[in-house]
């Protein structure tokens, strides 16, 4: 019986271990943010992520499907309420394992009446491990994009500054337009200047020809089921391309160095390096 209680209570205390190095070591934002959704007040809601009350009521921010890659992504829109056209907006909060580079993303903006001050806006705000403020940042973008494009918010600390937590807020907002106006959104994520990014190898699969033109080839012996390939700039710009007969096309990329992260089907990075692009 004693020893069943010391089983009992060593158990309990593991857990609360487990899950207090869980709450401490949460991951940074990465690439699919909005694969997984929840109800909340009978509305879908992406997992991790804050949407303030109206949007949930009133489904301004939605879950929306991107066939060409094979995910979902988020809408945030306006609505008309109480006699006018009202915002939405997404937030969360997180801890920081490591101090990050760039903000990257993709970005696709719909506006009925583009000449008003309407459009997409992120804020982030870093915190020291007592929770005041660090620095903060924020970028916008206006107008009409009616294919995605890749966004990216320059992130950088000065000489001491180790960020422990983070605030982040996207919000689609709206001054004189009307009901119906949103953005879409997805792949959200941290990254390192090329400069600092580890390689990641693995033996079986082969990237080629490097220095690279036009494009770059992959051999892949473990049958790995590669099948997207992300390309990050030295400024931290993500460009995603599906593989296509083991190839990719480069040749709209401008010359530089590059980080090239090999995917599969899971969404699991199988090599990483780093290629020279002479375009």
């Amino acid at each position: 019986m004693k020893f069943e209680k010391n089983m009992k209570k060593t158990t309990l205390l593991l857990t609360i271990i487990a899950n207090s190095l869980f709450s401490l070591a949460q991951p940074l934002i990465t690439n699919s943010s909005f694969e997984n959704w929840a109800t909340r007040y009978t509305k879908l809601a992406p997992v991790g992520w804050q949407c303030d009350s109206v949007g949930l009521i009133t489904a301004s921010v939605k879950k929306v499907s991107i066939p060409s890659v094979g995910s979902y992504a988020i809408q945030i829109g306006t609505m008309s309420y109480a006699g006018g056209v009202i915002s939405s907006y997404i937030s969360r909060e997180d801890s920081v394992t490591s101090t990050p580079g760039n903000l990257t993303f993709d970005y696709k903006v719909y506006n009925n009446i583009t000449s008003q001050f309407n459009g997409l806006y992120l804020e982030i705000y870093f915190k020291d491990s007592k929770k005041k403020d660090l620095r903060d940042f924020n970028w916008t973008s206006t107008g009409n994009n009616s294919s995605f494009a890749s966004g990216s918010l320059a992130i950088s600390f000065n000489t001491g500054e180790i960020p422990k937590y983070y605030m982040l807020r996207i919000s689609y907002f709206n001054v004189g337009g009307v009901a119906g106006e949103y953005a879409i959104l997805d792949n959200l994520k941290f990254s390192k200047p090329s400069a600092s990014m580890k390689t990641l190898s693995n033996s079986l699969i082969s990237v080629y020809p490097n220095p690279a033109t036009g494009s770059i080839n992959f051999t892949d012996k473990a049958k790995d089921k590669l099948i997207k390939v992300r390309l990050i700039s030295a400024t931290g710009q993500n460009l995603e391309f599906p593989v296509t007969n083991s190839s990719i096309d480069i040749s709209g990329l401008s010359k530089g160095i590059y980080i090239v992260e090999l995917i599969d089907t899971e969404n699991k990075i199988l090599k990483r390096e780093k290629v020279s692009v002479l375009n």
